[in-house]
């Protein structure tokens, strides 16, 4: 294993053609690979989306809560598969 390198949050977002298994599955492994990497995994955030936006991989909802979470000092690493 890798040194610690601080925090991460995991975020996945689920589109219609990607089953809840596909999407856990790809969560989990993303989870072991950032562990690996030095990483403390803190949260997962997950949104249901019918397709990704120009402007936003996630909702604005989704967004407040990674800043609640991350609380916006460049602390907490994002990982979006």
């Amino acid at each position: 294993m890798g040194t610690r390198r601080g925090k991460a949050v995991i975020v996945a977002v689920q589109l219609p053609e990607v089953t809840s298994d596909e999407l856990a599955s790809s969560v989990a492994e993303l989870e072991r690979l950032v562990t690996t990497l030095g990483y403390t995994v803190v949260a997962r955030v997950q949104q249901a989306r019918s397709h990704l936006a120009a402007a936003a991989v996630v909702g604005e909802g989704k967004l407040q809560e990674l800043a609640a979470l991350t609380g916006g000092s460049g602390d907490t690493a994002v990982v979006v598969p």
